[in-house]
């Protein structure tokens, strides 16, 4: 199996405890996809995984997310989407 790559890392980090949900797994495949891209669809999975990101965080709250957290996904999504 080959080792995460950074937005796969940031992704698993930021999801933490709701990697395991079905749409914490759904943003592990895009963040993998985003990693192993290097075609015009980066821009679109890119977006895709910030919206899920987005929906995760609206319908499962992590009660262990900090600011330090908030930063890192940002700054993930941000280098994701070029």
């Amino acid at each position: 199996m080959m080792q995460p790559g950074p937005v796969e890392r940031a992704v698993m980090t930021d999801l933490a405890e709701r990697a395991n949900s079905g749409l914490g797994q759904a943003a592990l495949v895009l963040a993998r996809e985003l990693d192993r891209s290097e075609d015009a669809s980066m821009a679109t999975v890119a977006r895709e995984l910030r919206l899920l990101l987005v929906e995760i965080d609206r319908l499962v709250p992590s009660e262990s997310r900090s600011d330090l957290d908030d930063l890192r996904a940002r700054r993930a999504a941000r280098e994701a989407s070029g």
